[in-house]
């Protein structure tokens, strides 16, 4: 990971990890189901860009999920987020997602942090893992 591409989680959620899980909650009680929460830096394989992107887990209809989205931003229930990270909605079957989660069950703990690592065939360059389905509840 190069120097250009550490960021302070905080820098782009604002309370980073309690930021992400205030957005989650926030979607959770506007009555849609939300299994987990991770801010991901994506880099291009074409052209060596990188972005930032906040990923829930859900199987709502991406439709609703952004009008849900400009709803509690515009009633301000949710926290600050940096310009620089684009809010994606994905399902539970999502490759990405399905090998984030698995780490992170693997980890048990709370949040994750995968910096760097090759995991089932994908490289994670940087991940901050909130909050994902089977995380236990047992202090590690």
């Amino acid at each position: 990971m190069d120097p250009d591409t550490l960021v302070d989680p905080n820098a782009l959620v604002d309370g980073g990890v309690s930021g992400l899980l205030q957005i989650e909650k926030a979607f959770k009680e506007v009555g849609t189901k939300v299994d987990g929460v991770y801010l991901i830096l994506l880099r291009s394989s074409e052209d060596d860009s990188t972005e930032w992107v906040l990923r829930l887990i859900t199987d709502e209809p991406k439709r609703d999920m952004i009008t849900h989205h400009f709803r509690l931003k515009r009633d301000h229930k949710l926290p600050w987020v940096s310009e620089r990270v684009r809010f994606d909605y994905v399902p539970a079957d999502h490759a990405e997602a399905k090998k984030v989660f698995d780490y992170a069950r693997a980890m048990n703990s709370h949040p994750v942090v995968m910096q760097g690592v090759f995991w089932k065939g994908l490289f994670f360059e940087y991940v901050l893992v909130a909050d994902y389905p089977g995380k236990s509840t047992v202090a590690a």
